[in-house]
């Protein structure tokens, strides 16, 4: 990679404000300066070994007693609670003329606090959430314009507090999380103080579980 111009600390300052799960490893005293030297070094191009350990040391001393990103996002999520519902599904439907109101005169009915019924508008389809029970209404409401659909499906739905909209990284805090224990993610989608997982029914418990300990 081409050599960086400026002084070797305001590089190391620009790649760790980029690299924010680095930075927070800085901040809390974990990272082995030696090691994300070089790995600073090879990513940049910089080299000068010792120098740029030592401008790590001093970023982290510049930062001392700053409230790491994670921290507040595990604080944040201490103060919220989650809520799981099952026998989810979701359809993907094409965009066409007349669409929402077909769409609507199918729904009209479901519009009770114990339904479930999330909807999406994207770019040339929409994605629906909804209570697997219906599924076969669409069906026959919407025939040939579904893409896909899937039933089976299990709803996990954080409620924050609102300071979440203030809190960067929250979504892909908790994603990475199910990422590393191998969930996979169906749908993810957010409104106001609620983000919502949808995932396979097989990963329920543990998606629940690692979603939990985030909170605890």
């Amino acid at each position: 990679m081409k050599k960086k111009s400026g002084s070797i600390a305001g590089q190391v300052r620009q790649y760790l404000e980029t690299h924010p799960t680095t930075k927070d490893a800085v901040i809390r005293g974990v990272a082995n300066y030696a090691a994300l030297a070089r790995v600073m070094e090879k990513e940049t191009g910089m080299r000068k070994g010792a120098a740029v350990s030592m401008a790590i040391r001093r970023y982290a001393e510049g930062l001392r007693g700053e409230v790491t990103g994670e921290r507040r996002m595990v604080e944040l999520l201490r103060r919220s609670s989650i809520e799981v519902k099952t026998k989810i599904a979701v359809i993907i439907l094409i965009k066409y003329e007349g669409v929402r109101t077909k769409l609507f005169e199918v729904v009209k009915n479901l519009d009770r606090p114990s339904n479930v019924f999330f909807l999406v508008e994207g770019s040339d389809a929409y994605t629906i959430i909804i209570n697997d029970q219906f599924l076969d209404r669409l069906g026959d409401g919407l025939g040939k314009k579904i893409i896909r659909a899937e039933r089976g499906l299990s709803m996990l739905l954080i409620k924050s507090p609102e300071q979440l909209e203030e809190t960067p990284g929250v979504t892909a805090f908790l994603t990475g999380a199910m990422a590393h224990k191998g969930i996979n993610i169906v749908e993810l989608m957010s409104c106001w103080k609620d983000t919502i997982f949808i995932v396979r029914d097989r990963d329920t418990a543990k998606a629940y579980e690692t979603l939990s300990s985030l909170m605890s």
